[in-house]
């Protein structure tokens, strides 16, 4: 490898690295966001902590957490859930966590040099 090819696969990786840590650290501010409660439209999250310990549906409950229920002719039930969506993705980012904290808890260096 000449020393021109080097430095350019030097200068594109050292490009490369610099934008997945920085990936790291917005998807660590992102689930910390989530966890808290603090990023807007995550109003949703309060819908569940206010019912976390029911022991019954009651209307009010079933209001607020189910968007649909589906009675099929097999006696089949399908429940729609209010925010599902955003509570899937949620749980998929929250799952990410331990990966990202391996990766970032390692002390990634790269050091170029052309000799």
């Amino acid at each position: 490898m000449e020393k021109y090819e080097y430095a350019e696969f030097n200068t594109l990786y050292t490009a490369k690295l610099n934008d997945a840590q920085q990936a790291v650290v917005q998807l660590k501010d992102d689930i910390d966001l989530i966890v808290n409660g603090e990023i807007e439209g995550q109003k949703w999250i309060d819908e569940f902590k206010a019912h976390r310990n029911i022991t019954e549906l009651s209307r009010n409950v079933v209001v607020s957490l189910i968007k649909k229920i589906s009675i099929f002719e097999d006696g089949t039930v399908d429940i729609t859930f209010m925010y599902g969506d955003k509570f899937q993705s949620t749980i998929q980012i929250l799952s990410q966590l331990p990966q990202i904290s391996q990766t970032s808890s390692k002390n990634i260096a790269f050091q170029g040099q052309v000799v």
